[in-house]
C-alpha cells in the first residue's frame, strides 16, 4: 500500500490536483447563484472534471477485486464521488490488512517445503512469487539468511543435494543465484522424467505381452491332439502318436518319429500310459 500510495501521490501532485486528498476541496461558488458568470460556470466545470480525474486515480490504484470487497464491507459506497472520502477509507482499511499479509507472507516464505509441491517447477515458481513479495514489502535480511530459507525448504527432498549446498555456502562457494541454477537444473530434470517413465512402462508392458504371447504358443505346441483309440473294446481317448499294446496299455508308436512327449495324456489317462 505504500508503493501504491506514494505513487499516486506524485502522479497527483505532478497535475496539481494533490490537495483533493488532503482537503476537502468545495465546489466554487458564484456570487450570484442565480446568473453565474461564464467564468464562474468554468471554474464549477473545472471542479467535477478535477474531481472526476481523482476519484479514477484513486479506483485504478484498488487493482485487486478482493480490496474493492474489503472496502465495501467496511462501509464505501461506490457510488460516492467524493475521493477524499474514498481516500481515508482505504488508508484506515488496508493498513490493517496490509500488516495481516505481511505476517503471511513472512510465515510462508520462511517455511516454504519442497515436500508440499508436486514438482520442483511448482515450487519454485510460489518461491518466486514470494520472494516478490518479500521484495515489495521492504522486507531485508541478510543475503546468507536468505539462502537458508531456501535450503531448509529442500533438506528433506534432497539429503544428499542438501549437504553439498550447505558445505558450499559454509565455504563460501554458494549464492542465491548458483542455487536457483541448480534447483532450475533440477526442474528440468523431473519434467522430463514422467515421459521417460511412460515410455519405459509401455516398453516393458510390451515385451511382457509378447513373452506371454510366446509361452501360451509353446504350452499349445506341447499339447497333442487326442483321438479315439482304434482298438476293438478300447474307449479311451489317446495322444497322436500312441497306440494300444499287447499289455493293454498305450505306448508312443515306434514307427512314428515325434520329437517331444506331452504329459497331457498322462495327466488325462493316468492308467493306460507305463
Amino acid at each position: 500500500m505504500a508503493l501504491e500510495d506514494n505513487a499516486l501521490r506524485n502522479t497527483l501532485n505532478v497535475y496539481g490536483l494533490l490537495n483533493y486528498l488532503e482537503e476537502d476541496v468545495q465546489p466554487p461558488t458564484p456570487k450570484d447563484l442565480n446568473a453565474p458568470t461564464a467564468a464562474e460556470k468554468k471554474a464549477a466545470e473545472n471542479w467535477r472534471v478535477e474531481r472526476a480525474r481523482v476519484l479514477l486515480a484513486i479506483t485504478n490504484s484498488m487493482k485487486s477485486r478482493n480490496v474493492q470487497i474489503l472496502l465495501q464491507n467496511s462501509g464505501w459506497n461506490p457510488a460516492d464521488r467524493d475521493p477524499k472520502r474514498l481516500y481515508d477509507l482505504i488508508k484506515r482499511v488496508i493498513p490493517k490488512v496490509s500488516q495481516e499479509s505481511i505476517g503471511m507472507v513472512i510465515k510462508e516464505y520462511t517455511s516454504l517445503n519442497r515436500d508440499s509441491f508436486d514438482s520442483m517447477a511448482s515450487f519454485l515458481n510460489r518461491h518466486f512469487f514470494l520472494r516478490k513479495r518479500w521484495n515489495d514489502l521492504k522486507l531485508t535480511v541478510s543475503p546468507q539468511v536468505e539462502i537458508w530459507f531456501l535450503l531448509n525448504g529442500l533438506e528433506s527432498s534432497y539429503p544428499l543435494h542438501h549437504r553439498l549446498w550447505v558445505n558450499d555456502l559454509t565455504n563460501g562457494h554458494l549464492t542465491m543465484s548458483d542455487l536457483l541454477d541448480k534447483l532450475n537444473t533440477i526442474a528440468t530434470t523431473e519434467a522430463t522424467t514422467p515421459a521417460l517413465s511412460v515410455q519405459v512402462k509401455a516398453g516393458t508392458k510390451d515385451k511382457e505381452d509378447t513373452k506371454s504371447s510366446n509361452n501360451k504358443k509353446d504350452k499349445k505346441k506341447g499339447r497333442r491332439e487326442m483321438i479315439d483309440c482304434t482298438h476293438p473294446g478300447c474307449k479311451r481317448q489317446i495322444p497322436t502318436g500312441f497306440v494300444y499294446t499287447a499289455c493293454g496299455g498305450h505306448h508312443r508308436n515306434p514307427t512314428m518319429t515325434i520329437p517331444e512327449f506331452s504329459m497331457l495324456g498322462a495327466i488325462l489317462n493316468p492308467a493306460g500310459f507305463h
